[in-house]
């Protein structure tokens, strides 16, 4: 009844971001469903690998809360495990950047390096 009551004011109010009434739908549902069967929306998709990749301590206590419905440990592991990331610097960037600064001016030879890090378990 109430899945139903949240879907009515879904259909209703299409002007307004439903985001949190979509989540509360999704999340009614997730409980309804058996272990096995449960489909997760790329919304949630995202928000699991996010707090997996930033908190997994915190991750696990809202898991085994039960109050919300994320994607299990292992199977996020699986969805994550398809990329792979290297530190450092390409070889190959260093050789474009050095074929760049031969053709720049003395006065242009300056070049500022920005790193964006992220830390991720």
């Amino acid at each position: 009844m109430s899945s139903k009551l949240i879907q009515s004011s879904l259909e209703e109010e299409e002007s307004i971001s439903n985001d949190h009434l979509e989540f509360i739908n999704q999340q009614l549902d997730l409980h309804l469903q058996h272990l096995k069967g449960k489909t997760y929306s790329p919304k949630l998709l995202g928000i699991s690998i996010l707090l997996q990749s930033t908190s997994p301590a915190l991750n696990n206590l809202i898991r085994k809360s039960g109050l919300i419905q994320l994607l299990t440990v292992n199977y996020l592991k699986r969805l994550t495990s398809i990329f792979e990331f290297t530190g450092g610097v390409n070889n190959s960037m260093i050789d474009y950047l050095s074929l760049r600064m031969k053709t720049l001016d003395s006065k242009d030879g300056y070049i500022y390096i920005i790193i964006d890090e992220v830390y991720s378990n």
